[in-house]
């Protein structure tokens, strides 16, 4: 499907909730939509003829009475800040490499650096979107793109 094809398809199906995000960058296309408590994240982007589409799920939890945080949870419940922290940057360069089509990554300390070509399966600029999405506390990025370093 193309990405204007999934993105009718999810206003369809999340006409009962409201959408509260949309941008479009490069043909990179993020919306979100909120219902009471959740929020889900569409985002779509196309290269060379296919459209790669990723689901985040948000629910907002009670700490404490009358205060809500909002937490991403894994698919078996547990808190993604929590997983992501105990995951090192090895192990995050690696699944960046593979999920992206990205050259290759370094580690410098807490610092993971990505290095994109012109062929890399995401579109210019969006970069720091998917590496920002898998960094633990304390952990920081910079995406290598066409001679251009850009700390995300």
């Amino acid at each position: 499907m193309s990405p204007n094809d999934v993105e009718a398809f999810y206003a369809d199906a999340m006409r009962s909730w409201d959408e509260v995000l949309r941008y479009d960058v490069d043909g990179a296309i993020n919306i979100g939509y909120q219902q009471g408590t959740r929020m889900l994240q569409v985002n779509l982007h196309s290269a060379d003829g296919a459209t790669t589409l990723t689901l985040s799920h948000l629910v907002e939890i009670s700490s404490e009475p009358g205060t809500t945080t909002t937490t991403p949870q894994t698919a078996a419940g547990g808190n993604l800040n929590d997983a992501l922290n105990q995951m090192g940057l090895e192990t995050k360069g690696e699944a960046i490499v593979s999920a992206s089509g990205a050259d290759r990554y370094e580690v410098e300390g807490t610092t993971l650096h990505v290095y994109f070509s012109a062929s890399a399966g995401l579109p210019a600029g969006t970069e720091c979107i998917v590496i920002t999405a898998v960094l633990g506390d304390g952990e920081s990025a910079v995406a290598h793109r066409d001679g251009v370093a850009t700390p995300c």
